[in-house]
């Protein structure tokens, strides 16, 4: 089992802090345009606090989502009889990388203007874009940390970007 190691377990802290920083700009975003959701006459005191509150839960469930993807690529892994099997943090590890990509362009635009960071979030051709990357970058690390051959990661990477691809496909047509 391939597990990780220390500097990658600062590294992961690192990601994941990242990560969470772009989930919270994104979810900002959207709580300020519902404003129907944040009201005078709710259970918190101050729509503040109400707002804290739910960028909270988008954060936590944004976590414990990937984690349920981590588990889910280690599974689909394990069908394809690697050579090493990935633990589930390593396998969280590289998913962090695979997304790496992504909070960074999301943190930037943030800066430049907020608007633009719903636009991308929400836009499908950049959500299978960011499927693509995502899955590329997953397969090539293990690839590189020799947990399986090329030609199964090519196979494995094709399998995930179909598997995505149709959960995209799903959620885009439930809209």
């Amino acid at each position: 089992m391939v597990k990780l190691k220390a500097n990658e377990k600062i590294l992961l802290i690192l990601f994941t802090l990242w990560y969470l920083l772009s989930i919270q700009f994104i979810s900002q975003y959207m709580i300020m345009n519902q404003g129907s959701v944040i009201y005078e006459m709710n259970i918190f005191k101050t729509k503040e606090i109400m707002f804290v509150f739910l960028n909270f839960v988008i954060m936590i469930f944004s976590i414990v989502f990937l984690f349920f993807q981590a588990f889910i690529y280690r599974f689909i892994i394990l069908l394809f009889k690697p050579q090493k099997y990935p633990s589930i943090f390593s396998s969280f590890f590289y998913l962090m990388i695979g997304y790496l990509p992504f909070s960074i362009t999301i943190i930037i635009t943030n800066f430049i203007h907020q608007e633009y960071v719903y636009n991308i979030s929400t836009n499908i051709y950049a959500k299978i874009f960011i499927t693509i990357i995502v899955n590329v970058i997953y397969i090539f690390i293990i690839v590189k940390k020799n947990i399986t051959d090329s030609k199964k990661a090519l196979l494995l990477c094709m399998f995930l970007i179909v598997i995505n691809a149709l959960v995209l496909f799903i959620n885009f047509n439930s809209l």
